[in-house]
């Protein structure tokens, strides 16, 4: 054996070795490029979904993955049982608050009225006595009244998107 041969297969070896280190550093960037797009593109468009809909306080749209990875689909169905979740316990918190906004502006509206009433008939006797009580009950109730009102806007701005920095008095 020569040193000429050697170095000829030495060299053929190496150059095969380069071959084989390519192609496999070809294969590893097309299979990350392929992983790319079926992880990283799919995650990042379910995420800018999730934004979209925390933004906006819109959970009715379900996020949607046709992938073959389970992990993504189970994620996907986990996020939409959240949403249904979410949006339904903000169906029943705008019930909640119109019934609150019913139940007690009406007693305070028909208290409102019989004091007008009470009023009316205490000018007309003139019972000055009464109408010294009639007038407490009255600012009574319109701070009631403003009470309620403000809670309501309390309510209103803690469910809707967004939050007002209002002032609360709630004593006078």
């Amino acid at each position: 054996v020569s040193v000429r041969d050697i170095e000829s297969n030495y060299s053929e070896l190496l150059y095969k070795s380069y071959c084989v280190i390519g192609i496999v550093l070809i294969a590893f960037v097309i299979y990350a490029f392929a992983l790319r797009k079926l992880i990283a593109v799919p995650m990042g468009s379910l995420n800018r979904s999730i934004d979209k809909s925390v933004d906006n306080l819109d959970f009715t749209e379900n996020l949607e993955y046709d992938g073959p990875f389970k992990e993504l689909d189970m994620l996907t169905d986990a996020n939409n049982n959240l949403y249904r979740k979410v949006h339904q316990e903000l169906e029943r918190q705008a019930e909640f608050n119109a019934n609150v906004s019913h139940e007690l502006r009406t007693p305070v509206a028909v208290m409102h009225a019989q004091c007008q009433l009470s009023r009316e008939i205490a000018e007309k006797n003139g019972d000055e006595e009464m109408l010294e009580s009639i007038e407490v009950f009255e600012r009574q109730t319109s701070r009631m009244k403003g009470l309620i009102e403000q809670l309501l806007q309390m309510f209103e701005a803690s469910s809707g998107s967004q939050m007002t920095s209002d002032k609360v008095i709630l004593s006078k």
